[in-house]
């Protein structure tokens, strides 16, 4: 959602330059993925730290091509420590 609305501010505002992204998480000590309960009952590793922060910056064409890269670049290493790379929607884009 936050690349959908940075692309069409760009539009709008005719703004062509990168856009600074970040992602916070907290509390999150301790979390696992659902589909780690589902596949094996929460066996494996959880997350370890007290918080989540990532921030990335991304050129508009990446924006607006392939947002992929943007979400990876903020959110992979949390998807992946909680097991979320499991879920099969998730796949394709962190793996």
């Amino acid at each position: 959602m936050p690349l959908s609305l940075a692309s069409g501010v760009s539009q709008a505002a005719g703004y062509l330059g990168s856009w600074d992204f970040g992602v916070g998480v907290t509390g999150i000590k301790g979390a696992k993925s659902y589909a780690r309960f589902e596949r094996n009952h929460f066996a494996g590793p959880s997350y370890s730290g007290d918080k989540y922060t990532m921030t990335s910056r991304a050129s508009l064409a990446e924006i607006e091509t392939d947002s992929g890269p943007v979400l990876e670049r903020l959110l992979g290493r949390l998807i992946r420590a909680i097991g979320a790379d499991q879920i099969e929607s998730n796949k394709n884009h962190f793996a």
